[in-house]
């Protein structure tokens, strides 16, 4: 063969895996595929117990239902091999609540060509399940509960991993108990362990999910059934290419689009006959219409002058989140609440009150939050002291729930979080905030004189992601971005950011 010859053949094979990149990222195949891997979702989901919550493992799994009961996140590299963690922001704690409520649980995710499982379900989630089970045998009295016999991984995990898992669990269950999470609502089942159920698309799947719940009804488990729901044999389509895991890395294919939207759109996007090029035509006009973020879940009503404002409760606290209303909903909602406003970009034409706080924090920002937690912090003391409840408007769920946890921080002292009480917070600023507020006005170090740490960051994170899991069936966790810079606003304290002034 010529050189001539072996540069052809060199540049064909080149020009054939550009083709077939730019197919895997052509949003028509990656939907297409989604919607086969749905079709196996509901084989399954029908053949076990339906009062079974179904739950999207974030992010990739969220694509694969219409409508979950919740959403979880558990990260494929917490159970790396070597690298096994265990973070309490991610203590996922309303799977356990889910899962003992209604005797299991269905955790939905796929993963990449290559495997049948991702990595959070052969070992992130088995280890979740372990450190689960000992911390509420030990809350219930137990208090040398057998750490490593509550581990059950896959078969194919080596006796090896196992053993080196296995030394670490202790280490882990303290680090799930030092921060103050009240296991009372999970003692009365802790005769009933949790227990993985794998599932995956393939020829024996039917039979291995009987024999599994089976064993776990006879051996009184609560089964925590792990559906992967892509295919991992190479299949042949027709009319489009199947991609394994097509719901991974959605913002490379995605052009905008949301797993909310797509099943709202579903039908019309993937009707039948239509060529990739209309579908992604369709794609854009569907993104294009979509204005704002939206709550989804348990939602109050509360009556204003134009309306109505659909408010989610931080139950517990004083805070309300809501999405972005108008600025005549906004005016009418400063009645009986205060009100942040906190905007992407300066469009609300109403100006700030004793009632209202309008604030700019764009999401690509790096330091616009933290100025603007100086003016929100002192907003907000000052409506508490007039007892007004606090609704925090935004486009954005997570920069909203990032600043329900920086309030909550500076108005929980860590006492009280060590002794897991956050949700009787009422009866802490009633007898403290008077107090406290003077001190903050007279010496501005209020971070000194609260001690806030990462860790109590942390331990409110975590508290307030539980409520709203617990009420709310979606919402947007806050961005790294945005708990990075909650935690320097803290840690900073010879600052101008740490020597607030409350008296604004």
């Amino acid at each position: 063969m010529s050189m001539d010859e072996v540069l052809l053949k060199k540049s064909e094979y080149h020009q054939a895996v550009r083709e077939l990149r730019r197919t895997e990222s052509h949003v028509y195949h990656r939907i297409r595929s989604i919607m086969e891997d749905k079709n196996f979702v509901d084989q399954v989901t029908a053949r076990i117990p339906p009062t079974y919550p179904i739950i999207g493992n974030l992010r990739c799994g969220t694509w694969y239902f219409p409508k979950f009961f919740a959403t979880s996140y558990f990260k494929s590299t917490d159970g790396h091999y070597g690298h096994w963690q265990f973070h309490i922001s991610r203590l996922n704690f309303h799977v356990a609540v889910a899962a003992y409520k209604h005797n299991g649980v269905v955790i939905i995710d796929s993963t990449r060509k290559g495997k049948k499982f991702p990595d959070s379900f052969t070992r992130t989630i088995p280890i979740w399940c372990a450190i689960m089970n000992t911390c509420v045998l030990q809350a219930s009295g137990s208090e040398a509960a057998p750490t490593t016999s509550l581990l059950h991984m896959p078969p194919w995990v080596s006796d090896s991993e196992v053993a080196q898992v296995q030394a670490k669990l202790p280490q882990f269950v303290r680090t799930a108990r030092d921060h103050g999470v009240d296991w009372s609502p999970l003692v009365a089942h802790a005769d009933k362990p949790l227990r993985c159920v794998w599932v995956t698309n393939c020829s024996a799947w039917q039979s291995r999910l009987q024999q599994d719940l089976q064993y776990c009804t006879e051996n009184n488990f609560v089964p925590v059934v792990l559906l992967s729901c892509s295919n991992s044999e190479p299949v042949m389509r027709s009319s489009y290419t199947y991609i394994q895991g097509a719901g991974d890395d959605h913002t490379s294919w995605s052009l905008g689009l949301t797993p909310a939207l797509f099943w709202e759109h579903a039908t019309w996007l993937l009707e039948d006959g239509i060529y990739p090029d209309e579908c992604e035509e369709r794609v854009h006009q569907v993104v294009s219409k979509k204005t704002h973020v939206d709550f989804k879940g348990k939602i109050t009503d509360v009556a204003v002058t134009s309306g109505s404002a659909q408010l989610v409760e931080v139950s517990g606290t004083p805070f309300w989140l809501s999405e972005c209303l108008e600025d005549s909903a906004i005016q009418s909602l400063t009645d009986t609440h205060a009100v942040v406003v906190c905007q992407t970009k300066n469009c609300t034409t109403i100006s700030d009150s004793s009632s209202l706080l309008s604030c700019t924090i764009p999401l690509d920002s790096k330091m616009e939050l933290e100025r603007s937690l100086v003016k929100v912090l002192a907003f907000t003391y000052k409506a508490l002291s007039c007892q007004k409840p606090i609704a925090v408007v935004s486009i954005s769920s997570g920069v909203a729930v990032g600043l329900v946890v920086a309030l909550l921080c500076t108005l929980c002292v860590c006492d009280s979080l060590q002794e897991g009480s956050m949700c009787e917070w009422r009866d802490l600023v009633k007898e403290h905030l008077a107090n406290k507020q003077e001190e903050l006005v007279v010496s501005g170090e209020w971070v000194q004189s609260l001690r806030i740490t990462k860790q109590v960051v942390k331990r409110v994170l975590s508290f307030v992601q539980g409520v709203l899991h617990a009420q709310v069936a979606q919402y947007a966790v806050p961005t790294r971005n945005i708990m990075i810079q909650i935690n320097r606003f803290f840690m900073t304290a010879n600052t101008p950011h740490g020597k607030a002034n409350f008296s604004l």
